[in-house]
């Protein structure tokens, strides 16, 4: 039996998101993990972008909406509905915030309709605003509340032609399933890309086997059973770029939903990661490239602006944090879009899994198959816990 078929079945009657629209979701969320730098690692929270994008998408038109729909890998009649289940179902541990910040004045006049519309969707708080340090105060102080304080500033200025703010801030809290003893807690060799590194491990044996043509993988549950941690190990002779290149988002869905059930030996490394980025270059690369352009971008359902002025995207600003130790993990996700008046910034035996090189980690849904989080570990930061 696929583990998550082990999670209470009387409480999947609420509405989930359907698989073709996690797919769909998983295959945006890949796309650009493969588009972002490497580094020492890099994290994006699927949900997050989801949710602040969908806000966005709801208030463009024409060849921008069609943008949108290719960008998510779904029309807008399928987006809706999504971004509601994705909101009446979030799994216990996790909370998800969103906020709209919006000029009302003489230089821009949003339409009732698109805010209305977010707020009963997504549960959007509204807010008018007159877009000077207050307001990016009040902005950074909802996110860092929402992320319990893990992500305290997500944005350093508002540009001075900014009409709207889009927001959605994630918190996350999970307790493994089985904890960890100390005795579980050994050091061992992490293999970076830039030399070997000595880090704390820690070692138990799981039930959930993931196996993919170039790479194999763990689940670990957290407590509710609906969450876990899930870790593709890519094989020596592949690395993460090429397993990343070989995964597609019906297949990431099903292969995270329909784990082996078998003991596996585990090593995992505690690490806590922290990424920021300004995604509006990988999201033009990916297709969306007239919501940046003044001169064709059409948020016309979004509101207007009575002198004339077009509005497009100014910035995509993401931030995510995750640490994972014996207790079990803490992340946060951050998104806000900007909206600005023409000046657009462009900016059997027992398997073995050791994650002991450079891998692919996830917090997933085991209901959907929807990552929450989604990274690349490629070198271990000590989290400075200790048992």
């Amino acid at each position: 039996m696929d583990l998550h078929e082990r999670s209470d079945a009387t409480s999947r009657s609420q509405a989930l998101p359907e698989p073709a629209a996690v797919a769909a979701a998983n295959e945006f969320s890949l796309r650009l993990l493969r588009t972002l730098p490497g580094g020492e690692g890099r994290l994006v929270s699927p949900l997050s972008l989801l949710l602040a994008l969908g806000m966005t998408a709801g208030g463009a038109a024409g060849e921008t909406l069609a943008q949108f729909e290719n960008l998510f890998g779904m029309t807008e009649e399928q987006l809706l509905p999504t971004l509601t289940a994705v909101r009446t179902a979030l799994p216990e541990g996790l909370r998800a915030a969103n906020g709209i910040w919006f000029r009302e004045d003489l230089r821009f006049q949003p339409h009732g309709d698109f805010l209305q519309k977010n707020a009963a969707r997504v549960g959007a708080a509204l807010e008018a605003a007159a877009f000077d340090e207050e307001t990016l105060r009040r902005i950074n102080e909802f996110v860092c509340r929402h992320t319990d304080g893990q992500i305290p500033v997500l944005l350093d200025r508002l540009p001075k032609e900014t009409v709207m703010v889009l927001v959605n801030a994630l918190a996350f809290a999970g307790l493994w399933e089985t904890p960890y003893e100390a005795a579980q807690l050994r050091e061992g060799v992490f293999h970076a890309a830039d030399g070997p590194q000595t880090v704390p491990f820690l070692h138990s044996r799981e039930k959930g086997y993931l196996e993919h043509p170039l790479a194999t993988g763990v689940v670990k549950p957290y407590a509710g059973g609906r969450l876990a941690f899930a870790a593709l190990l890519p094989k020596e002779d592949a690395g993460v770029e090429a397993l990343l290149q070989a995964l597609d988002g019906e297949g990431l869905r099903q292969l995270l939903t329909r784990a082996e059930s078998c003991e596996v030996d585990t090593a995992i490394p505690r690490f806590e990661t922290e990424s920021g980025f300004e995604l509006s270059r990988a999201l033009q690369e990916l297709g969306l490239t007239d919501a940046f352009d003044p001169h064709r971008a059409d948020f016309s359902r979004m509101g207007h602006c009575p002198d004339g002025a077009a509005i497009a995207i100014g910035s995509v600003v993401h931030k995510t944090r995750l640490r994972l130790d014996e207790r079990g993990t803490e992340a946060a996700a951050a998104t806000a879009v900007t909206m600005v008046r023409m000046t657009a910034l462009r900016p059997t035996e027992p398997k073995t899994v050791r994650l002991d090189r450079p891998f692919v980690y996830a917090v997933v849904d085991l209901w959907t198959g929807m990552p929450l989080f989604l990274g690349v570990l490629a070198q271990v930061a000590g989290t400075g816990a200790s048992v």
